[in-house]
This record gives structure tokens, C-alpha cells and sequence, in this order.
């Protein structure tokens, strides 16, 4: 949800859209088709008082949106070696996390002026990580 004016909420899901309504009063804009993976989250920008919004996708990809235009700012494939399941915005302007099916957490940057997403850091969980989690899911 977007809390500054004009409110909105964003939705999306298996049927590679992202759907907006207006929030006051309740009531559907709109759709945008993004496919060809599903779209596992959606989420607005929160350091422009959401003029932008984020989607990452069961297909690796994450893009960039542009809320009032619905213009496709960004559009990175190949983000991780399988589908994209979390994402997480940082305090530090620009900054967000993306965590896969792969097993890695990676760091990225948005340059809003040079429209691109550039990679910043990757966190890779180990065997023992990957044994220990196993072990609690068996209890």
C-alpha cells in the first residue's frame, strides 16, 4: 500500500499481472500485464513516497515501474539461477534485497537517473546452513 496521496494498493499474483485500485475511495484502476513468471511481490518504492514500485518473478527477473505511467523503467532478467521468492527494501535510498530458491540473498542498487539495477553484494547459505535448516524442519 501507498500511504502518501493519491493512497493506493498494488496486488499481484499467478496471473502475471499487477493490479492497482485506489484506496480512497476503495475502488480498481487497473491492470498491467508483466509476464511470462508469476509475479511473487509487488511492493512501493518507500524512499519517493512510492513513485516507483518493484515486482520480482518466479522467471528471475525483477523490474522497476514507474506508478503514475506504468512505464517499465527497468526490466533485469537473469537476477538469480531460479525464481525470485522475497524481496526487502534497505533504510539507504535505492537499496533493496532479493532472496531465491537458488539458496543466495543478493544486495542491489537502483540508479534512478541511469534507469538500471546494479548488483551489489551476494550472500550464498552454506551446506551447513542448508543441513541446519533441514534439521529444524524435520522437528
Amino acid at each position: 500500500m501507498k500511504y502518501s496521496k493519491p493512497q493506493a494498493i498494488l496486488a499481484a499474483g499467478e496471473d502475471l499481472e499487477v493490479h492497482t485500485y485506489k484506496a480512497m475511495p476503495p475502488g480498481y484502476v487497473g491492470s498491467q500485464k508483466f509476464g511470462p513468471g508469476f509475479i511473487n511481490q509487488v511492493a512501493f518504492t518507500p524512499w519517493d513516497e512510492g513513485a516507483h514500485y518493484v515486482t520480482i518473478s518466479s522467471d528471475k527477473s525483477i523490474k522497476l515501474i514507474n506508478t503514475e505511467s506504468k512505464e517499465c523503467l527497468v526490466d533485469k532478467q537473469a537476477c538469480h539461477k531460479m525464481g525470485i521468492s522475497e524481496l526487502a527494501f534497505a533504510a539507504e535510498a535505492g537499496v533493496f534485497y532479493t532472496a531465491s530458491n537458488d539458496r543466495t540473498i543478493k544486495k542491489w542498487k537502483i540508479d534512478f537517473e541511469a534507469k538500471s539495477i546494479e548488483e551489489l553484494s551476494v550472500l550464498t547459505l552454506s551446506a551447513v546452513d542448508e543441513q541446519q535448516y533441514k534439521e529444524n524442519v524435520d522437528k
